[in-house]
C-alpha cells in the first residue's frame, strides 16, 4: 500500500523513475510520514524537548520534490523547541555537498568546501541542535561540524530519529 523512504535520493527515484502511478501504493518521505502519524493522533508528542533546533533543507527533497513544509510542521509540533531558520533555506537551501553532484569537480580545500560553509552557517544560529531529513547531509553535516570544531556544541540528528525524544506514552 506504501513504500516510506529514509533517504530523499531514494523517494526522487522511486517517484520519479520507477513505481510511482504503476501500482496501487503511494510513495512518501519518512517526513511526510510522520507528520501524518501526528495529524492522525498516532504519535503523540508530548514530551516538553527545551533545545534550539535549526533544520537543513536536503535537497533531493526541497529542489527536486518540493518538500519543504512536512519537516517545519514536525517541528513545530514538539513541545518546548525552538525553531531559528537559516538563511539558506528551503528551495534556496545551500547543499551540503552529499548529493553527488560536485564528484566531478576537483576537491577544494578543506575549507571552501560546501559541507564545511553549511555548518558555519548552522554554528552562526547558535542553535544546540542540527535536523535534516537524509543520510547522506547527516554524514556530511557532521564531518563539517568536526571540521570547525562545533562537534561537541551541535548535535546533528535525522529529523525521524528526534521525534523519538518527544514521543509521550501511548
Amino acid at each position: 500500500e506504501n513504500i516510506v523512504t529514509h533517504c530523499p535520493h531514494s523517494f526522487n527515484t522511486f517517484k520519479k523513475d520507477y513505481l510511482e502511478g504503476e501500482g496501487d501504493y503511494k510513495i512518501y518521505h519518512h517526513t511526510q510520514f510522520i507528520l501524518n502519524l501526528i495529524k492522525q493522533d498516532k504519535i503523540k508528542l508530548e514530551n516538553k524537548v527545551n533545545k534550539t533546533v535549526t533544520y537543513h533543507d536536503p535537497c533531493f527533497l526541497t529542489k527536486h520534490n518540493d518538500i519543504t513544509e512536512a519537516p517545519r510542521k514536525i517541528i513545530e509540533s514538539i513541545p518546548g523547541l525552538e525553531f531559528i531558520e537559516l538563511p539558506r533555506n528551503k528551495k534556496n537551501s545551500f547543499c551540503c555537498g552529499g548529493g553527488g553532484g560536485r564528484m566531478w569537480m576537483e576537491q577544494p580545500k578543506e575549507e571552501e568546501r560546501p559541507n564545511v560553509e553549511r555548518a558555519r552557517e548552522v554554528a552562526d544560529t547558535n542553535a544546540d541542535i542540527l535536523l535534516t531529513a537524509c543520510p547522506f547531509c547527516l554524514v556530511q553535516l557532521e564531518d563539517g561540524m568536526k571540521m570547525i570544531d562545533k562537534n561537541e556544541e551541535i548535535q546533528v540528528i535525522d529529523i525521524g530519529e528526534f521525534v523519538i525524544e518527544s514521543i509521550g506514552e501511548a
